[in-house]
C-alpha cells in the first residue's frame, strides 16, 4: 500500500492550489490508485503522483492524463491549467540573485555561477602559456565576451609563475558551445544556487538554441526569466512556455519595459534605442556604443528602467545594447530600425562626420556639402527631427547649411557678376558669329555660284560636242548635272541620251604623211591603215589598236596600198609587177604578184568574199578576175572603156558586172560557166550603173544596188526588175552599205543618214544629219547597233541605231491611224483602220504595245478622228464614235476591264470630250448635226449619261452651253470642264456661256493641250512652232520650239505632224516633230532648248509619260521608252560613255575646280 500524500492547503500559491483541486478529483472519482490510474493513460503512476504533488506545476499533457484517468473534463481543466500559469507568474518572486545574467555577458566577477566551458578554459589557459598572442574568434552571440571575462581572465588571475601572461589578447577555436556545454551552462548555476532544473526544460532550452544566432546571451535571459517565474525551487518547463522560449523571453521582457513607460519616455526611448543600432547595408545590424554625452536629453529615467531590465548596459561613460540578440529578439525594435534605416544610416554617418569635424578643430573644409548636406537637412533639418541630434551633431549641421547659404551667396554674386560678362562676351560671339554666317554664306553662295556657273558652261561646251566628240560630250553632260543639279544641267544630260553620236574615231595617223592609206572594213568594225612597211588595225568600238604588223619581203616604196580584204586580213599593194598581197596574220606573203604582165594603169580591189581580187586595166579596157590563193586568173573581159567604173563582183563570186563603156552596155557575166547573162534588164540599168562611181550586188548575189543622183535604185539582173527604190532628194550618188542578209540599208546622202527597210524604201527608219561636207563613207554594224560614217580619212563616226533596228524586224504597221497614251502611260489606245475598211478600237500595253483588247463599236470609213478621253487615274476611257446612225460615246473600265455606261447618243458632234473622274460623266463640245451655214453654227455642251436629267429629243443627257460658235475652228475642253478653248482666240464659260479673248498672238492654230492638272496648255500652229501657255491662256510662258516644216518631205510624206503631252504632274512637256525625233522641257523652266531624243524609227502617234520614262509610239507599232529623270539618264550615259571624266580631261575642261568621280 502506497505511503500517504502530503496535506496541502486550498489557499497557498497556484501550484499547490492546482494540485489540492486534483486531489479532490481523484477523491470524486473513488480514490483510484496511481497504478490504476497509470493502465488508463500513458503515464507512470509516480508522473501522475508528482501531478498532484504541489511542488512544481505539471505539464499540460501530464495534467490532462491525470483528468482523463479520473473522468474529468480535459478542456475545462486545461483552462485551470493556464489560469495557474498567469497567476504563478504573477505571484512569482524575484528574491535573492538569479543565478542566470540574462542578455548581460558573465562578468570577472561571475566565474561562480559560469558554468560549461571548463574544457574550454583549460585549452585557453594553455594556450596562452605557449602562445605569445591569442584571439577568440566566433559568432555574435556564441559568448566570446563572457569565456574571456568570466572564464578566461580568472583562470589566469589564479595562475602563478612565468605561465601568467604580460598581455592577454582574446582567441577561441571554437564555433559555438557544444551540446554537453550548453547543458552544463542551463544545470550548473541552478545547482549552485540550490535549484532544481526539470530535465524536460533542460533539453527543450538546449534544442531551442542549438542554431540560434546569440543562442548564449537569449539562453540566459530565458533562464533568468523562467527562475523569476519557478515553482519554490523547481525550474518548470511551463513557465519556459508561459515566456514564450527563447526569443519570446527576450521580446516578453522589452515589451513589459515599454509598456510601462508613458508616451513620451516610450518616445524616447525609440530615440535612445535607435541610437545603439548601426545599421548594415547587406550585413547584419548590430549595436553600437555610444558615449553618455551624446544620449538625446531628459533620457535618463528611461536609461534606468532599460539597463534594471538588462536591456541596456553601462560601462562607465558608454552605454550599449546588452547584446545584438536583442535587435533580432524584439520586434518592435526590428520594426523601428526597418522603417528608418536610411534615417539611420544617415544619422550614423553624421555622428561620425560631425566626431571628425569636432577632431579637426571645426575645419569648414569637413563640413557636409552637396547631396550628403541636403539628404541630411532633409532628414532632420527640415522635417522638424533636429531634436534626435546631440548637440554637436545640430552644430554641426547647422553650419554646414550655413556654409551652404554663404557659397550661394557669393555664387549669387559670382554668376550675376558671370552673367554681365557673359553677355558681352556673348554679343561680342553672336557679333562675330553674324559676320562669320554672313562671309561663310557668302563665301557658300559664291562657291555654290560658281559651281552653278562651271556646270552652266560644261553643259553648254558638252552641246557642242555632241557631234564631233560625242563620248566627251556624254562624260561632260554627267559632269555638269554632277557638280550642279540645274535645268541646264538636267537637259544637258537627256540630250546625251537622246543622242545619236555614239562615239568618234580620231586615228593617230592623222599627221602622217600623204600617202598614208586607210580602209573601212566590210563590217564597220575595224579601220586599217598604212604607211610604208607598217600596218596598223584598230577596232572602231573603243579605239583600241588591235595588231600592229611589219610587211615581210621586197617592199615597193613607189607603189600604193589598193585594197583590203573584207575581214581586214588581206592587203593589196599595187607594184610595178603588179599586186602584191601579203596577209597580215600570217606576216607573209601570199605568192607572185597578181595582174603584173599587163602594163600600167592598173586598179584593183578584192571581191566582197576576199577569195578573189579584181584587177582593172584603165588604159587597154581590160578586168581580169583572180583566185587569191590559188594564184590562177579565173576570168577576164576585154574590150571595157577606160571611163567606166570599176567592176563589182557578187558575194558567192560567180557573177561579174562590168561596163563596155560610158553609158553601157553593162555586161554580167557567170565567172563559174564563163557566158554572160542574157540582158532582162531595162536600159536605165546600163546608164546608172555605167554612170555610178560606185555600185555593188546584193548579199542575194542577183541584185544591183546602185547608188545615183536623187537616191539609190536596185535592179535583179536575172529578172530585169526594178526593186523599190530609195528617194534621197538632193543626193549625188550617195555611199551605200546593206546589211549581211540584205533586208537593211543604210545610206549617206546629202549631209544626212538614212537607214531603211529595203523591202519598204519609203518609210527610212532613221534620218540623222552629218554635217560634214567630207563625209564619203559608210557601214552598217547590225550586231552592235550603230551606223560608222567616215567623215575623212582618219575620223570614223559611230551612230547609235540599235532603237531603230529594233522596230525594223517586226511587221510594219500603217493601220495604225490614231493613238493615245492613258496619263499613267500604262495603256494604250489605238484606231486601226485598213483601206477602205471601218476603224477598229483597241487597247494596248503601254509598254510593249501587245494587244490587250479589242473594244466596242466601230469608226466607219469615212469619218474623222475620234474624240478620246482618259479620267485622271487612267481608270476610265471614253470615246466618241460617229456611226452612220449618228455621233455615240463609249465608257470603259479599264479596272476591271468592262464596259461601263451603255453607250450614250450624242446629240451633235463631238469635238472634244473629256472624262473629269470621280465616277463623274463625260462632258462633249461640238456643233449640232445639219448646219452648214459657218454664220450660222452654233455650239453645245452636254454633260453625257445623266439618269436623272430630263430627256432631249431622245438622249438622257444635260445640255449645259447652246451658244453661236465663233468660226470652224476645233474644240477643246478644259481636264475640269470648265471652260472651252477654240483654237481660233477665244475661251467659252461653260457655265454661263461667256466668252473671253485667249491665245493673244497666236495664229493659225491647228492644236492645242492641256496639262492633266489644267496648269499648262500647249498649243501648236500650221508653221510648225509649238508655244507653252498657262492653264487659262491668258499668258504665253516660252516658244518651245519654232521648227517649221524642214526642206525635205516628212517620213511619211504629207502635212508634219506634231505630237504633244504632258506628264501627270504636268513637270514635263514632250512633243514630236515630223520626222520622229522627239523633245521633253521642263514646264518650270520652257525657255530652255529642251532634251532631244533621236528619231525613233518612224513618225510618232503617241506621247506618255509613266513614272520617270517617256513612252513613244510610233507608225509602226513600236514603243519605246527613255528615260527623262536626270538620274536614270546619268546612269545610262555613263554606261553609253564607258565611264565618267579621266582625270586629263577634267583638267582640260575644268581645270580650277577639283575633280570627283561622276560615273
Amino acid at each position: 500500500m502506497g505511503r500517504r500524500e502530503k496535506p496541502l492547503e486550498p489557499t497557498a500559491d497556484p501550484v499547490p492550489r492546482l494540485a489540492h483541486r486534483l486531489r479532490k478529483l481523484r477523491a470524486e472519482a473513488g480514490s483510484p490508485t496511481y497504478r490504476t490510474m497509470a493502465q488508463r493513460v500513458p503515464y507512470s503512476a509516480p508522473t501522475l503522483s508528482a501531478a498532484a504533488a504541489g511542488e512544481r506545476l505539471p505539464t499540460l499533457p501530464v495534467l490532462r492524463a491525470y483528468v482523463i484517468a479520473c473522468g474529468g473534463d480535459p478542456e475545462e481543466w486545461e483552462r485551470h491549467w493556464y489560469e495557474t500559469v498567469a497567476e504563478d507568474a504573477e505571484h512569482g518572486t524575484d528574491e535573492g540573485e538569479s543565478p542566470y545574467p540574462g542578455l548581460a555577458r558573465f562578468g570577472a566577477g561571475d566565474e561562480d555561477r559560469f558554468f560549461g566551458r571548463d574544457d574550454l578554459v583549460a585549452s585557453l589557459v594553455d594556450l596562452t602559456a605557449r602562445r605569445r598572442v591569442a584571439a577568440v574568434v566566433g559568432a555574435s552571440g556564441c559568448g566570446k565576451s563572457s569565456l574571456l571575462r568570466a572564464g578566461l581572465i580568472p583562470a589566469l588571475r589564479q595562475s602563478t609563475g612565468p605561465a601568467r601572461p604580460a598581455a592577454i589578447r582574446i582567441l577561441t577555436p571554437g564555433e559555438r558551445p557544444d551540446r554537453t556545454h550548453r547543458r552544463e551552462a542551463v544545470v550548473g548555476p541552478a545547482v549552485a544556487d540550490r535549484l532544481v532544473v526539470e530535465r524536460a526544460l533542460t533539453a527543450r532550452i538546449v534544442a531551442d538554441v542549438a542554431d540560434e544566432p546569440g543562442g548564449l546571451p537569449l539562453m540566459a535571459h530565458a533562464l533568468r526569466e523562467v527562475w523569476r517565474r519557478r515553482s519554490g525551487r523547481m525550474l518548470t518547463e511551463a513557465a519556459y512556455e508561459a515566456i514564450g522560449g527563447v526569443r519570446g523571453a527576450v521580446a516578453h521582457t522589452a515589451e513589459d519595459v515599454y509598456g510601462s513607460l508613458s508616451e513620451t519616455d516610450a518616445a524616447r526611448a525609440r530615440t535612445l534605442l535607435l541610437r545603439l543600432v548601426s545599421p548594415g547595408d547587406g550585413t547584419a545590424d548590430t549595436r553600437r556604443p555610444v558615449d553618455s554625452a551624446d544620449l538625446p536629453p531628459g533620457c535618463a529615467d528611461v536609461l534606468e528602467r532599460l539597463v534594471a531590465a538588462r536591456l541596456l548596459t553601462v560601462d562607465g561613460t558608454s552605454v550599449e545594447l546588452a547584446h545584438e540578440a536583442l535587435i533580432g529578439a524584439w520586434p518592435r525594435l526590428r520594426a523601428w530600425i526597418e522603417g528608418d534605416r536610411e534615417r539611420l544610416r544617415l544619422h550614423r554617418s553624421l555622428t561620425e562626420a560631425a566626431h571628425a569635424w569636432a577632431e579637426l578643430d571645426r575645419d569648414p573644409g569637413s563640413l557636409y556639402r552637396g547631396v550628403r548636406l541636403r539628404a541630411a537637412r532633409e532628414a532632420f533639418g527640415d522635417s522638424g527631427r533636429e531634436g534626435e541630434l546631440t548637440e554637436r551633431e545640430a552644430e554641426f549641421l547647422r553650419a554646414g547649411i550655413a556654409a551652404q547659404e554663404q557659397g550661394i551667396r557669393a555664387r549669387t554674386r559670382s554668376a550675376r557678376r558671370t552673367r554681365v560678362l557673359l553677355g558681352a562676351l556673348a554679343l561680342l560671339v553672336c557679333l562675330a558669329t553674324v559676320a562669320g554666317a554672313l562671309a561663310w554664306q557668302q563665301s557658300r553662295n559664291g562657291h555654290r555660284q560658281h559651281a552653278e556657273a562651271q556646270a552652266r558652261r560644261i553643259a553648254g561646251v558638252a552641246k557642242t560636242l555632241r557631234t564631233s566628240d560625242p563620248v566627251t560630250s556624254m562624260r561632260l553632260s554627267v559632269a555638269a548635272w554632277r557638280i550642279a543639279d540645274l535645268p541646264e544641267t538636267r537637259e544637258a544630260v537627256r540630250s546625251a541620251v537622246g543622242q545619236r553620236e555614239r562615239d568618234a574615231f580620231f586615228g593617230d595617223g592623222a599627221a602622217a604623211a600623204p600617202a598614208t592609206a586607210r580602209f573601212l572594213s566590210a563590217d564597220g568594225r575595224t579601220l586599217t591603215g598604212s604607211t610604208g612597211r607598217r600596218v596598223t588595225r584598230w577596232a572602231l568600238d573603243g579605239g583600241r589598236r588591235i595588231g600592229a604588223y611589219n610587211r615581210p619581203g621586197t617592199f615597193d616604196p613607189s607603189g600604193y596600198d589598193a585594197d583590203v580584204s573584207a575581214d581586214g586580213r588581206l592587203i593589196a599593194r599595187a607594184t610595178r609587177h603588179g599586186f602584191r598581197i601579203w596577209d597580215l596574220r600570217g606576216e607573209s606573203v601570199l605568192g607572185r604578184p597578181l595582174g603584173g604582165d599587163e602594163g600600167s594603169g592598173r586598179d584593183g580591189r578584192f571581191a566582197p568574199s576576199g577569195r578573189m581580187f579584181i584587177v582593172q586595166h584603165e588604159a587597154r579596157g581590160d578586168v581580169q578576175v583572180w583566185d587569191v590563193r590559188r594564184r590562177k586568173m579565173v576570168a577576164r573581159i576585154r574590150g571595157a572603156e577606160a571611163s567606166a567604173p570599176f567592176s563589182v563582183m557578187s558575194p558567192d563570186d560567180r557573177l561579174l558586172a562590168t561596163c563596155k563603156g560610158d553609158s553601157g552596155p553593162l555586161l554580167v557575166r557567170d565567172v563559174r560557166t564563163g557566158r554572160d547573162l542574157p540582158r532582162t534588164w531595162p536600159r536605165a540599168l546600163d546608164r546608172s550603173f555605167c554612170t555610178a562611181q560606185e555600185a555593188a550586188f546584193a548579199p542575194d548575189g542577183r541584185s544591183l544596188v546602185v547608188p545615183g543622183e536623187g537616191g539609190v535604185r536596185t535592179w535583179d539582173v536575172r529578172t530585169g526588175k526594178e526593186r523599190p527604190r530609195l528617194e534621197l532628194p538632193g543626193a549625188y550618188e550617195p555611199a551605200v552599205d546593206l546589211s549581211a542578209d540584205g533586208t537593211l540599208g543604210v545610206a549617206l546622202g546629202d549631209r544626212e543618214v538614212v537607214l531603211w527597210r529595203t523591202a519598204d524604201p519609203g518609210t527610212p527608219l532613221m534620218r540623222h544629219p552629218v554635217p560634214e561636207l567630207t563625209a564619203n563613207g559608210v557601214r552598217l554594224d547590225e550586231r552592235a547597233g550603230a551606223v560608222r560614217v567616215q567623215v575623212s580619212p582618219w575620223v570614223i563616226r559611230t551612230l547609235h541605231v540599235r532603237d531603230a533596228l529594233a522596230g525594223s524586224r517586226g511587221t510594219r504597221r500603217p493601220d495604225i491611224t490614231e493613238a493615245r497614251f492613258s496619263p499613267d502611260g500604262r495603256t494604250l489606245f489605238t484606231l486601226e483602220r485598213r483601206s477602205g475598211g471601218a476603224g477598229k478600237f483597241r487597247l494596248r500595253d503601254g509598254h510593249d504595245g501587245t494587244v490587250l483588247r479589242t473594244l466596242p463599236g466601230r469608226m466607219c470609213a469615212d469619218c474623222g478622228v475620234p474624240a478620246l478621253a482618259f479620267s485622271p487615274d487612267s481608270a476610265a476611257l471614253a470615246y466618241g464614235v460617229d456611226e452612220p446612225e449618228g455621233t455615240r460615246v463609249r465608257r470603259w473600265d479599264l479596272l476591271h476591264g468592262k464596259e461601263g455606261e451603255p453607250p450614250t447618243d450624242v446629240p451633235s458632234l463631238v469635238d472634244s470630250l473629256v472624262l473629269p473622274g470621280n465616277g463623274s460623266p463625260p462632258l462633249t463640245a461640238g456643233s449640232p448635226p445639219g448646219m452648214q451655214d459657218v454664220d450660222d453654227m452654233k455650239l453645245d455642251v452636254w454633260r453625257l449619261g445623266e439618269r436623272s436629267a430630263e430627256r432631249n429629243g431622245g438622249h438622257s443627257s444635260t445640255r449645259l452651253l447652246h451658244a453661236l460658235r465663233p468660226g470652224t475652228s476645233r474644240l477643246v475642253l478644259a481636264p475640269d470642264g470648265r471652260e472651252l478653248l477654240s483654237l481660233d482666240g477665244g475661251m467659252t464659260d461653260v457655265r454661263t456661256g461667256r466668252r473671253r479673248p485667249a491665245l493673244r498672238g497666236e495664229d493659225s492654230v491647228v492644236s492645242g493641250t492641256f496639262s492633266p492638272d489644267g496648269r499648262f496648255l500647249a498649243v501648236a500652229d500650221d508653221n510648225g512652232r509649238l508655244t507653252l501657255w498657262d492653264g487659262r491662256a491668258r499668258r504665253a510662258l516660252a516658244v518651245l520650239t519654232e521648227e517649221g516644216p524642214t526642206g525635205r518631205e516628212p517620213l511619211t510624206g504629207g502635212e508634219p505632224q506634231r505630237v504633244v503631252a504632258f506628264s501627270a504632274n504636268g513637270r514635263y512637256v514632250a512633243a514630236s516633230d515630223a520626222e520622229g525625233s522627239v523633245r521633253v522641257w521642263e514646264t518650270d523652266t520652257p525657255r530652255l532648248d529642251g532634251a532631244r531624243y533621236a528619231g525613233t524609227g518612224g513618225p510618232v502617234l503617241a506621247l506618255g509619260f509613266t513614272g520617270e520614262e517617256l513612252r513613244v509610239m510610233t507608225s509602226r507599232g513600236a514603243v519605246r521608252g527613255m528615260s527623262v529623270t536626270a538620274g536614270r539618264a546619268a546612269d545610262s550615259v555613263c554606261a553609253r560613255a564607258r565611264g565618267g571624266l579621266t582625270r586629263q580631261e577634267w583638267r582640260t575642261y575644268l581645270p580650277d575646280f577639283p575633280y570627283r568621280q561622276t560615273c
